[in-house]
């Protein structure tokens, strides 16, 4: 089991879901999106280790969406069964998935899993949030000025409530409530844990993470949230707190293709810098580029992965994840969502990356971390 969650900010819903698959038998070796060399090396053998990627979060139809984790199998048979009882409706009531849950044999088929599912359910005007999750005692809740209510269930799940708990902080220019805002918390907190994972590993070793997938209701249905690039920074602390630009070492563009996810992970060991009154300008093509596809459980067996025509891509949707590094190997991570004409990731396929960093959103971050500084 690793990690499936649920946020609700302000009567705006999400769903979150690891991508990680592992197996106590494990022997395969397994290069991940935010580390690209055979991680196995690092982690402990005596527990289940990584072995593959796979989707964990669902849109059944436009107003229902179902989160899975656990065994591979049991996963697999409920999204298939619970997917043909909805298409028996049009749409689905919360009666209807009421009963499903009941008739649903967990003693032989679910004995080793959990799922979370969300229904939109117009009301006059208004649409509510129906929520049903099972088993009950897998669940763990809190809630925080951020996030609202959490939903989590996992193994990664007592790390995930302890994140959404620590970041207190938000700023953001729609108010809660609204959909953008809802997005940039969620999409800045995986850009927070993607981070983490990239300068310890922290998260697989505790067998979650790999990637995130993340569905939202936008008002009319539920979608996937893809064309984003996870701009993963790292930089070292002075003794005063003071930080040089921090290097962009890992960009990571989600794209849905279809039905399959693809990840492009983006290694850079060199970048030119340019920059103005407004704009840092960051231009590479000494890095390495691994695509990582991800497909859904349900793919039938022997069935082949299309790929897109080209990777390449432009997009000025960026979450940016930060590892700052203390004298003592603390680690700070902070992150944002923007998505700005004054920030873009572009990528020609086999030739170069670019990154456009708005300066004064940098310049902020790092004013904001010499003043945490002296607490870490």
């Amino acid at each position: 089991m690793t990690l499936i969650a649920s946020t609700l900010n302000y009567k705006r819903p999400f769903l979150l879901g690891d991508l990680l698959i592992s197996s106590r038998g494990a022997t395969k070796s397994i290069q991940l999106p935010t580390n690209t060399i055979d991680v196995t090396q690092y982690l402990d053998t005596n527990t289940s280790l990584a072995v593959d990627l796979y989707q964990k979060v669902y849109i059944i139809n436009k107003n229902v969406a179902i989160a899975l984790a656990g065994v591979v199998t049991e996963m697999t048979e409920f999204l298939k069964e619970f997917t043909i009882r909805c298409s028996y409706y049009e749409p689905i009531d919360e009666a209807g998935i009421r009963k499903f849950i009941e008739e649903y044999d967990y003693l032989t088929k679910f004995k080793k899993s959990a799922f979370f599912i969300l229904l939109m359910k117009p009301e006059g005007n208004m649409i509510s949030v129906k929520q049903f999750w099972s088993p009950k005692e897998l669940w763990k809740t809190t809630k925080s000025e951020i996030f609202e209510e959490v939903y989590a269930c996992g193994t990664g799940a007592d790390d995930f409530l302890h994140h959404t708990y620590e970041q207190q902080e938000f700023e953001a220019s729609s108010e809660k409530g609204d959909i953008l805002r809802a997005i940039s918390a969620n999409l800045g907190f995986i850009a927070k844990l993607l981070a983490i994972e990239r300068v310890s590993l922290h998260t697989i070793k505790k067998n979650w993470g790999g990637g995130f997938e993340t569905i939202c209701f936008d008002g009319n249905s539920f979608i996937k949230i893809d064309e984003i690039a996870y701009v993963i920074n790292y930089a070292q602390f002075d003794e005063n707190g003071n930080l040089d630009l921090p290097f962009p070492q890992l960009i990571q563009y989600y794209k849905y293709y279809k039905d399959t996810l693809f990840i492009v992970a983006i290694e850079v060991t060199k970048w030119g810098r340019a920059e103005n009154e407004t704009e840092i300008v960051l231009t590479s093509n000494d890095c390495r580029v691994d695509v990582f596809p991800v497909p859904r459980l349900d793919l039938p067996i022997g069935s082949s992965i299309e790929l897109p025509p080209s990777f390449s891509f432009l997009t000025h949707r960026l979450a940016l994840g930060y590892a700052l590094i203390t004298k003592d190997n603390a680690i700070l991570a902070p992150s944002l969502f923007m998505e700005s004409n004054n920030m873009k990731v572009t990528y020609e396929d086999r030739k170069y990356v670019e990154l456009i960093i708005d300066k004064k959103m940098s310049d902020l971050m790092r004013s904001k971390a010499k003043e945490v500084y002296p607490n870490l």
